[in-house]
C-alpha cells in the first residue's frame, strides 16, 4: 500500500466532498475508509482524469481510528472552528457591613416538617430498643414489651444483628420481677452445658417406667382428685418447685434450732415439716398427671421433677435425722443421710443402663410417708421418745430407723446392681450411651470416698460439730452430679469425671492435707456456698437452654396449648 501524491496546479482547490469522492476506487464496491492501489484516477473538478504516482505532491491521509478523510493544508481549507468557552460572569460588589438586615428565611412546607419530624421519632425509637435490647439480654425483660420493641423502626436491623432469639425473653424469666431476672443471668453458665448433638437426642428421648410400688395404686385416688383441683394454666414445673421449696423451708427450720441433730425443736417445727414434707410428695405425683392434662408433657419436666428430686432428697434425710436426734450417734448419722442420697443415685444410674426406670415394692411413696409419721411422733411425744432403751435388746428406739435403712439399703441396691451388671441396651451390654455401665460409680464414689476421709481425718471434729452444714456440702455435690446423670441418660451422652462439683470437697480435703492452715469450719461455710452455687448455676443454665431449644417457658405454659386444652 502507498500514499498518492495528487499535484497542486492540476487538482485546484477540489472541496472536500469531490476529494473523497475521487479516492474511491471504480468498477468496485465503495469502501469506508479504504486506500486506492497504486495507477487509479482520480477525477479533477473539470472531469480530467489522471494517473498518479508515488512521487506527486499533496498528502492526503486518512484520520486514525475514523471514516472521514482529512484534507492537508495544501488545499487551503479553513478548519472548524469551536465555540470559545464562555467568559467568567463578574461577581457582584461585596458590601460590608450589610446596610439591611437579612430577612428570615421562609418556614419550610408541611411536608418537608412532616419529614423531619419523622426521621426523628424514628432515631429515637431506634434508640429506645437499643436500650430495651440490653435491658432484655441483662435482665430477661417480659414478653409484653416484645410487641411494642418489634412495631419500633429499626427492629429489622436489630433483628439482623442480635438474631431472633434474642428478641424473645428467655424461658425461665417469662414474667419474674427484674431482680430475679438479674439473678438468673448471674448465674448462668459461660457457656452452654449441652451441645447440639444433645439437644436433637433430648428431643427423640421418650420416658420408660416400669412397675409400682406397695401405696401407689392406693394413693391413685387421692392425686387424680388433687389434680382435678390445680387450675389449668398453672405449669406443672411451677407445681414441683412449689413443692420443692415448702420442703426446703420446713426442713431449714429443724436445722436452725438443731444445728448438731442433738437439740429439742419445738414441737409445732416437727408437724410443720411433716406437713410440709406431705405437701411436697403430693405435688411431686401430680405435676406429671397435670402435664398430660394441659397436654404439656415435654423432656424438660422430667429433668426438672427427677433434679428437684434429688435436691429433696438431701432435705428428707437430714430432716429425718434431725426428727430422731441421730446427731448423737455420727457414724450412723453418715451412714443414713449418705445412704439416702447414694439409693437414688443408684434409680438413675440402672436407668442410665438400661433405659427404663424401675420401680420397687418399697420405693419413694412409702419411705416418705414412713419419714412423716416419724416427724408427727415426734411433734407429739418429743424427741426424747427416741432416746429410749429397749431393756431386753438395750438399744435405743432410735436406731431402728437406721436399721430399717440399712435393710431398706441392701434391699434396693441388690435389685438396682442386678439390673446393672446384666448388661445394658447399648452396644455390647454398654449402657444406653454405648459407655461401660460401671462407669457412673466414679462419681458417686469420689463422693462419699471424700466424705468418709474428711470425716475421719478432720482435727477438729468437724462432721460431730456440724453435722448439718456437713451433710448439706455434700449433698449439693451429689444433687448435681444425679442432675448430670439425667440429663446423660436423657440426651444418650457420656458422663465425664471432671466437673467443678469437686471444688468444694477438695477444699475441705487440701485443708486438712495442710495440717488446717486455715480453720476447717470457715473452709466449710466456703464449700457449702461454692457447691450450692455451681449447683444452681448448672441447673438454671441448662433448663433455660432446653427451654429455649423446645420454644417452652420452664414456669408458664403457651397460651396455645392452653387454648387448645379448654
Amino acid at each position: 500500500m502507498r500514499w498518492y501524491m495528487v499535484p497542486k496546479e492540476a487538482v485546484g482547490a477540489p472541496s472536500l466532498q469531490a476529494i473523497k469522492a475521487s479516492m474511491r476506487p471504480r468498477g468496485g464496491p465503495q469502501r469506508r475508509g479504504g486506500l486506492r492501489k497504486e495507477g487509479m484516477a482520480v477525477s479533477a473538478p473539470q472531469g480530467q482524469q489522471r494517473e498518479v504516482s508515488g512521487e506527486t505532491r499533496g498528502l492526503y491521509k486518512r484520520q486514525k481510528g475514523k471514516g472521514s478523510w482529512h484534507r492537508p493544508t495544501e488545499l487551503n481549507v479553513q478548519p472548524r472552528t469551536r465555540r470559545p468557552p464562555p467568559l467568567p460572569q463578574p461577581l457582584p460588589p461585596r458590601v460590608w457591613p450589610r446596610p439591611h438586615p437579612v430577612p428570615p428565611a421562609p418556614f419550610p412546607s408541611p411536608h418537608l416538617v412532616s419529614g423531619c419530624r419523622k426521621n426523628v421519632v424514628k432515631q429515637r425509637r431506634a434508640r429506645r430498643l437499643r436500650i430495651l435490647m440490653i435491658l432484655r439480654n441483662s435482665c430477661y425483660l417480659p414478653n409484653k414489651n416484645s410487641d411494642a420493641t418489634q412495631s419500633m423502626s429499626g427492629h429489622r436491623n436489630l433483628k439482623r444483628r442480635y438474631g431472633e432469639s434474642h428478641l424473645e425473653s428467655p424461658a425461665g424469666c417469662a414474667h419474674g420481677p427484674a431482680a430475679a431476672c438479674v439473678l438468673s443471668k448471674l448465674v448462668q453458665l459461660p457457656t452452654p452445658p449441652l451441645s447440639k448433638h444433645q439437644l436433637k437426642r433430648l428431643e427423640e428421648h421418650k420416658y420408660q417406667s416400669a412397675g409400682r410400688s406397695l401405696l401407689e395404686p392406693l394413693m391413685q385416688g387421692y392425686w387424680e382428685w388433687l389434680v382435678g383441683r390445680v387450675p389449668a394454666w398453672i405449669a406443672p414445673n411451677l407445681i414441683t418447685i412449689i413443692g420443692l421449696l415448702i420442703n426446703i423451708f420446713t426442713t431449714l427450720l429443724l436445722v436452725y434450732y438443731c444445728p448438731t441433730a442433738t437439740e429439742q425443736a419445738p414441737p409445732w417445727a416437727y408437724i410443720a415439716c411433716a406437713c410440709g414434707l406431705f405437701i411436697y410428695q403430693s405435688l411431686d405425683a401430680i405435676d406429671g398427671k397435670q402435664a398430660r392434662r394441659t397436654n404439656s408433657s415435654t423432656p424438660l419436666g422430667e429433668l426438672f421433677d427427677h433434679g428437684c428430686d434429688s435436691l429433696s432428697t438431701v432435705f428428707v434425710v437430714l430432716g429425718t435425722c434431725i426428727a430422731v436426734q441421730l446427731g448423737t450417734n455420727p457414724d450412723w448419722m453418715f451412714f443414713c443421710c449418705f445412704a439416702g442420697t447414694f439409693m437414688f443415685y443408684c434409680a438413675h444410674w440402672q436407668t442410665y443402663v438400661s433405659g427404663t426406670l424401675r420401680f420397687g415394692i418399697f420405693d419413694v411413696t412409702e419411705s416418705v410417708l414412713c419419714t412423716i409419721v416419724m416427724h408427727l411422733l415426734t411433734g407429739s411425744l418429743g424427741p426424747t421418745f427416741w432416746n429410749y432403751t429397749i431393756p431386753i435388746l438395750n438399744i435405743q428406739v432410735k436406731i431402728f430407723p437406721a436399721l430399717c435403712t440399712v435393710a431398706g439399703t441392701i434391699f434396693s441396691c441388690t435389685n438396682y446392681f442386678g439390673v446393672i451388671f446384666t448388661g445394658g441396651v447399648g452396644k455390647n451390654g454398654s449402657t444406653i450411651a454405648g459407655t461401660s455401665v460401671l462407669s457412673p460409680f466414679l462419681h458417686i464414689g469420689s463422693v462419699i470416698a471424700l466424705a468418709a476421709m474428711i470425716y475421719k481425718k478432720s482435727a477438729v471434729q468437724l462432721f460431730e460439730k456440724h453435722p448439718c452444714l456437713y451433710i448439706l456440702t455434700f449433698g449439693f455435690v451429689s444433687a448435681k452430679i444425679t442432675n448430670k446423670l439425667v440429663v446423660a441418660h436423657m440426651t444418650k451422652s457420656e458422663m465425664h469425671l471432671h466437673d467443678t462439683a469437686f471444688i468444694g470437697p477438695a477444699l475441705l480435703f487440701l485443708d486438712q492435707y495442710f495440717n488446717s492452715f486455715i480453720d476447717e469450719y470457715i473452709v466449710l461455710w466456703i464449700a457449702l456456698i461454692f457447691s450450692l452455687f455451681d449447683l444452681l448455676r448448672y441447673c438454671v443454665s441448662v433448663c433455660n437452654q432446653i427451654a429455649a431449644h423446645l420454644h417452652i417457658h420452664v414456669f408458664r405454659i403457651k397460651s396455645s396449648t392452653h387454648s387448645n386444652h379448654h
